[in-house]
């Protein structure tokens, strides 16, 4: 600790030069762009886009709720990532735990994919009976957010969702009959 950032900071404070006859008295190691680099991934560092579902369509945001629309709009629009991200979980206010539906569109009120048609509206021991996961809270009427006590239940709710999707059609051309 002592070599690697104590002696250069009481160097530089006491006006110390780092070089004497071509050998350093000390190391740089705090310099803004040696800081940047401790932010970026190590080229084998695992891929985090699956550490909360294999799938990659769900995102978790630990810490609690936090304007994440427009953000993730911003980097779909730049970096075009192959998967889309469908959900988001996030803690409330109260500790409890959020399922929201990302929408089709910024300032759109349909989601890209709702919870189940069954769940909607529906509370406590009514949900957990029809969602078969123990534990839930709500689901909103139209779909697009649902509560959980705990984590593992918001990422079941949303797990469920994503197995209840209907298969794509490959489409059909007029030409074939």
């Amino acid at each position: 600790m002592y070599e690697n950032f104590v002696e250069e900071v009481d160097a530089v404070d006491n006006g110390i030069s780092q070089w004497e006859e071509g050998e350093p008295r000390y190391a740089v190691t705090t310099t803004l762009s040696a800081r940047v680099a401790r932010l970026n991934p190590t080229w084998n560092q695992p891929n985090q886009d699956t550490e909360v579902d294999p799938s990659g369509e769900i995102i978790e945001l630990a810490k609690g709720g936090c304007p994440w629309k427009e953000h993730l709009y911003h980097l779909e629009s730049g970096l075009s990532p192959p998967v889309t991200i469908t959900f988001v979980i996030y803690t409330d206010q109260a500790g409890q735990w959020r399922v929201q539906c990302v929408p089709k569109e910024l300032h759109s009120f349909q989601s890209r994919l709702p919870l189940p048609e069954s769940w909607r509206g529906l509370r406590d021991e009514a949900l957990d009976q029809v969602s078969g996961i123990p534990g839930c809270i709500f689901v909103h009427a139209s779909g697009f957010i649902g509560g959980h006590h705990t984590r593992e239940g918001a990422l079941s709710m949303a797990r469920a969702t994503l197995a209840q999707r209907p298969a794509c059609k490959p489409p059909t051309s007029p030409l074939i009959q």
